[in-house]
């Protein structure tokens, strides 16, 4: 696939959401897997891994490539952030890396790199927090304690379902 088309697919996908009202769509879960399929498209190389796939294997180590401000409101159980993996990579050496972040973009981004120039394989985790809170599994905030928030771009990308609750910045 060429850049130019790369970047029309990333467009295209980003603006989904903006001509969709979430609190209007049934199957947000459909929605959630039709944006994360048009990513894994983006990335021929990367690795991509379900929930469900991570679920099964305690060697893989969940890492959150999302900003600060996104991992304030929550992340998931016993995800570590990007720059702790990158600052105590070798704790980590025996452990394979898998990267989440809101869908997949930033964490197939994150994982392209990790194998380009550092030569670590490693996977994107398919629907991000996304795919994770629409299958109800837990979120804990900073203090660790469990909460049912998540941080979201926009009311645009507001595709969770109850007992979580979408938060953006204004």
């Amino acid at each position: 696939m060429t850049k130019t088309m790369t970047t029309t697919l990333l467009a295209a996908l980003l603006l989904i959401p903006s001509c969709l009202n979430p609190g209007e769509v049934a199957n947000k879960d459909k929605v959630i897997a039709g944006m994360s399929k048009t990513i894994v498209k983006s990335f021929p190389k990367v690795s991509h891994l379900s929930v469900e796939e991570f679920q099964k294997d305690p060697k893989f180590l969940l890492i959150d490539v999302r900003s600060q401000r996104e991992r304030d409101i929550s992340m998931i159980s016993g995800a570590i952030s990007k720059s702790q993996f990158e600052l105590q990579r070798e704790t980590y050496k025996d452990r394979i890396p898998v990267a989440y972040c809101t869908i997949g973009q930033r964490s197939s981004q994150y994982i392209q790199d990790l194998a380009k120039k550092e030569k670590i394989h490693g996977f994107s985790l398919k629907e991000g927090i996304l795919g994770w809170v629409n299958r109800s599994l837990p979120l804990v905030d900073p203090k660790g304690q469990p909460t049912f928030k998540v941080h979201v771009m926009s009311e645009a990308w507001n595709f969770t379902q109850e007992p979580y609750k979408g938060v953006w910045d204004e």
